[in-house]
């Protein structure tokens, strides 16, 4: 029991070291990173490329677990936060061998004299033996539930029961799968054998499991590690020759690729990663690029790639979602359906297959930068408290400059900085970071009195970038009475970085008493920073500063409050005499996005200023009240194409039952984004009545405009858009029938 004991609680102390975890998931994280960065490369490669590249991925983030084992390890500086974050842990004790006796064990106590009865020596050995066992394996249970108690152990528990649950889908999916298979009868026949001896010969790859017919099958789909089988619904022997060769060619694709293989290994990592995004995105596009290169080995089997696209999209259209989960390759999954379209039917689909030597130089290229990965460790990591220590000093105990308050400045700028490179704004995270902090803002606490105006400027600056709410009443304080309006604007811009609700009062007060208009205007920017409903009433008074700079950041930080009692005075800002005013008043009333701006607004779409009328048409797209719908229908007419352009995505925005003559109008404008916008908007609202005019559109020398029609088309739907939409397959021009495909896959 104690041995046994003993072992669990040496895998717990193994297994719950949350600075391991977070290294394989930081190293996890940039292993996907590496392959989709990879893969955006191999663009215009070969879809099995991709494949390979994101099928690396996921392999390799089975075996990171086991990369902290490795004999060689690299410093990288991104992992140092894991360990200094536990860094104050106690160290776990030596994992001690299993057979080893245990230091907590004791001998056992020896039996009384005076015991009435006479005990055989080897009886109260044994009774001994057996109580020190239960009083160690008492103790050690005890260890255990104090384990168990920590959050890295219940973190662990949620994992498990994540794994649980993942595991659990998988055996349902396996256990329904292999239920259509057993139910399923073999494909007879001498047209079917026929058939799958030409599919296996020109693939090159035979089914070991034979091809069954099911008609509890969805769709087709190739199943089974060792003994693939290829399973078709009963609607399969309906079909066509052709058709079930091609269906055939893409399953036996998957058997001649061992996709079933790498499927189940991006299983598995789903299975541990569940909690991961970036790890369901290399699974989903692992599944996507297997698709595709399936589909160019068909292609370069000679089949005609129109018919084969055809006989695919059928299949969507016509086939019941694939029930078969993950532990089968479902032929005609929806997701990403128009970009297996496209490549299809691109010229080179049956010459776009992967070569031995480049899938060898794609492994390598791979391979190279994640081993750097998967042996990167954190380096050691420095604290600079020197900087605190000598800004904190008097001038005179500065060795090189005793009187130098140039040479304090600069250490009060370079303070908040040293935590990472010259420049950035310190992020403070681990224990020693964090302890710099602690050193940092008492020492610039010290110094924002000091007599030179330069140097309490440094210390206001450096604490703005601290972000450090210890500071807020310093700051304050040199925002009120400072005799230097720089650092009084300083102080200002800094409260606001540290956006705490706690200076809003001083600021408050301050926007009211101060007399400089770049301080005022700083203020005015943190109270917008910090969002605080009561500094409404002050900035709608500021609305009225003579200076243009003081409104403008006043009308902005309203905005950013969004709070509807501050419209009726952002509304009277809509007519103030500054252009750039103006359009910051209808940038916040669409902000705040109260109904009650409307009429003002549908007002603003009439000023002389083009972009006031674009900041107004914004707003109402923005609130999204059909009043507003006049007003942007003759914004379609405005002289600016801006206007107009942002008058078709301002109408989309509104919820109508039916499209807007004017609207309509704008597919024929001069400016290929208004058209755009227009059909965009136009399919969005999926009226009938725009189908006549879209249709035209679909000849457009600009892609952008026809592809936005073709989609347009596809969404409204209908026999008369499903008919122009199918026409476009045929089209003399490829892109047109790239376009026409790929809203056709949307459309299902």
């Amino acid at each position: 029991m104690s041995p046994t004991l003993a072992l669990v609680s040496q895998l717990m102390d193994a297994i719950t070291r949350l600075p391991f975890v977070i290294a394989v998931l930081t190293k996890g994280t940039v292993l996907v990173l590496l392959a989709l960065g990879l893969t955006r490369l191999l663009t215009r490669a070969p879809a099995a490329a991709r494949h390979l590249v994101w099928s690396l991925s996921v392999a390799g983030l089975l075996l990171l677990p086991a990369s902290a084992f490795v004999p060689w390890q690299l410093e990288l500086p991104v992992l140092a936060a894991a360990r200094d974050a536990f860094a104050g842990e106690a160290a776990p004790s030596s994992i001690r061998s299993v057979g080893a006796p245990s230091p907590e064990r004791t001998e056992p106590a020896r039996t009384s004299s005076s015991t009435p009865l006479a005990t055989p020596a080897s009886s109260r050995s044994d009774v001994a033996d057996d109580l020190a066992t239960v009083s160690a394996s008492t103790s050690m249970f005890s260890r255990l539930v104090e384990r168990f108690a920590r959050p890295s152990v219940i973190l662990l528990l949620v994992w498990l029961g994540g794994v649980a649950w993942m595991l659990g889908r998988l055996v349902i999916g396996v256990a329904s799968v292999r239920g259509m298979v057993k139910h399923g009868v073999s494909a007879a026949g001498d047209d079917w054998e026929e058939i799958i001896s030409d599919a296996s010969s020109a693939i090159g790859a035979r089914p070991v499991g034979g091809v069954v017919v099911s008609s509890e099958a969805p769709m087709p789909f190739t199943y089974g590690l060792f003994r693939p089988v290829i399973v078709l619904p009963e609607s399969a022997e309906e079909w066509s020759s052709d058709r079930r060769r091609s269906v055939l060619l893409h399953e036996l694709a998957h058997v001649r690729r061992r996709d079933l293989l790498t499927n189940a290994v991006v299983q598995l990592a789903c299975v541990a990663y569940w909690f991961h995004p970036l790890v369901w995105l290399a699974a989903r596009r692992a599944r996507i690029e297997a698709e595709r290169a399936c589909d160019a080995l068909v292609v370069a089997t000679g089949t005609r790639a129109s018919d084969y696209a055809g006989d695919l999209l059928e299949i969507a259209r016509t086939m019941r979602s694939s029930a078969t989960g993950a532990v089968a390759l479902a032929m005609a999954r929806r997701s990403d359906f128009e970009g297996r379209l496209l490549a299809i039917l691109a010229p080179n689909a049956g010459r776009n297959v992967l070569s031995a030597a480049r899938a060898a130089v794609i492994v390598v290229a791979f391979a190279a930068p994640a081993a750097a990965v998967a042996a990167a460790a954190p380096p050691e990591s420095i604290a600079p408290n020197l900087v605190a220590q000598t800004i904190a000093q008097p001038a005179a105990d500065v060795s090189d400059a005793p009187s130098d308050t140039g040479h304090r400045a600069t250490l009060a700028h370079a303070l908040p900085e040293s935590p990472n490179e010259p420049g950035e704004r310190a992020e403070i995270q681990s224990p020693a970071s964090a302890q710099s902090r602690d050193r940092a803002v008492p020492a610039l606490l010290s110094v924002v009195g000091d007599e030179n105006a330069n140097v309490r400027l440094a210390a206001v600056q450096a604490l703005g970038q601290l972000s450090d709410p210890r500071a807020i009443d310093a700051l304050a304080e040199a925002m009120r009475n400072d005799t230097d309006p720089r650092v009084r604007e300083a102080a200002a811009s800094a409260l606001g970085e540290i956006d705490s609700p706690r200076a809003v009062p001083a600021l408050i007060a301050a926007l009211g008493a101060e007399r400089v208009v770049a301080v005022r205007a700083k203020i005015a920017w943190a109270l917008g920073e910090i969002e605080d409903a009561r500094a409404v009433d002050v900035l709608s008074t500021a609305l009225r500063d003579q200076a243009v700079e003081v409104r403008r950041q006043a009308v902005w930080a309203l905005g950013e409050i969004e709070s509807p009692a501050a419209v009726p005075m952002i509304i009277t800002a809509l007519r103030d005499s500054d252009p750039e005013m103006r359009k910051q008043a209808a940038s916040a009333l669409g902000e705040i996005g109260s109904a009650d701006a409307v009429t003002a607004l549908s007002a603003a779409t009439k000023d002389p200023d083009a972009e006031v009328r674009d900041q107004a048409v914004s707003a109402l797209g923005e609130i999204a009240d059909a009043r507003a719908l006049p007003a942007l229908t003759a914004a379609l007419s405005d002289d600016e194409v801006e206007v107009r352009r942002t008058a078709v995505s301002a109408i989309g925005s509104l919820e109508l039952r039916s499209a807007p003559p004017g609207l309509i109008a704008a597919l024929r404008d001069r400016d290929p984004e208004v058209q755009k916008g227009a059909a965009e908007a136009l399919g969005n609202l999926e009226d009938e009545a725009a189908v006549p005019a879209l249709i035209p559109l679909t000849r457009s020398t600009d892609t952008e405009v026809k592809r936005a029609a073709v989609q347009a088309l596809a969404d409204i739907g209908g026999t008369t858009a499903i008919e122009a939409i199918v026409a476009l397959l045929k089209d003399d021009d490829p892109e047109i029938r790239k376009i026409a495909a790929e809203a056709l896959g949307k459309n299902r």
